[in-house]
């Protein structure tokens, strides 16, 4: 699964963490972390743009630079889907 190798995070272990635990990610022109992008995606009920060159925290502490956007999932009838 491709969120298991950028994280690092096995899916039956990040399961049953807080998405923020699992999913850090820090701004790279300031260093500091971005704000639960995943759950700020959701509030908004719009997809979300990460700042360009955002770093992706892994579970070893190791960065990964990413450039991607984050979006809410929904169904087909276009209710909001859980993780």
């Amino acid at each position: 699964m491709v969120a298991e190798r950028l994280t690092g995070w096995q899916l039956a272990e990040a399961q049953e963490l807080p998405m923020d635990a699992v999913f850090q990610m820090l701004d790279p022109a300031t260093g500091k972390t971005v704000a639960d992008p995943v759950g700020e995606a959701a509030r908004q009920d719009w997809p979300l743009r990460l700042p360009v060159n955002a770093i992706l925290v892994r579970r070893d502490g190791s960065p990964m630079f990413i450039g991607s956007s984050i979006a809410p999932l929904r169904d087909r009838e276009g209710r909001h889907q859980e993780r």
